[in-house]
């Protein structure tokens, strides 16, 4: 009986998740972008400060953000081989270098009116698109140029239906399959909108999935 027990007794996880390391920022956290190149995390604070930690969640550096940022995403591929990191704040977009400093700014005014704010954004590196979602409720869509060394607007920003009720929280790509229009998906709520970014238009939307 005890041989079997000792059998049964687990010696290593090998599926799921089991903590590695616990990260506490004082300032509070804002964002957390992996940066697999580098093989590392940059976490941005509240304080406007950037730190950077290794894959095994050691600390390793802390840098101060270039200009004021609410949140920061990586670039993946080729695209993100410049311009690495995409970040947004109160002065609108922004792309940082691999070091995380500067290469480019959006200009005040270009691709958004007063009131709309970028607040979430979801790069889809694989069509050189960037999903930028606004403190409207309104989703615009960016193209990157040079090689990602900035951005431009492509289309105009889309409302959710009047129907929808909720903020924004999240948005999501959807698969790229091959005869199919890549697609993306954002929650507002409890309700959840697909959007075709080949035609850059509202296709669906299903309400209340907390209820599913």
């Amino acid at each position: 009986m005890q041989e079997k027990r000792a059998e049964l007794r687990m010696a290593c996880l090998t599926h799921g998740l089991e903590p590695l390391r616990r990260l506490e920022v004082a300032a509070g956290l804002y964002s957390v972008a992996q940066d697999p190149v580098g093989r590392r995390f940059v976490v941005l604070d509240g304080a406007g400060c950037l730190h950077l930690h290794r894959e095994d969640g050691w600390a390793h550096e802390k840098l101060l953000a270039p200009i004021a940022l609410t949140g920061l995403v990586s670039v993946l591929g080729p695209l993100g081989s410049v311009g690495r990191f995409v970040g947004w704040g109160p002065v609108g977009l922004a792309i940082l270098r691999p070091d995380l400093s500067l290469l480019w700014l959006s200009e005040p005014g270009v691709g958004r009116a007063p009131g709309r704010e970028p607040i979430c954004c979801l790069p889809v590196p694989d069509l050189g698109l960037l999903l930028v979602a606004e403190a409207d409720g309104s989703l615009a869509l960016w193209k990157f140029r040079s090689g990602g060394r900035s951005l431009v607007p492509r289309g105009s920003p889309l409302q959710p239906p009047p129907s929808s009720t909720g903020v924004l929280v999240r948005l999501a790509l959807g698969p790229l399959a091959p005869h199919h229009n890549p697609c993306c998906f954002a929650a507002y709520g409890s309700a959840v909108l697909t959007f075709d970014l080949h035609t850059w238009s509202v296709t669906d939307m299903r309400r209340d999935l907390h209820k599913t």
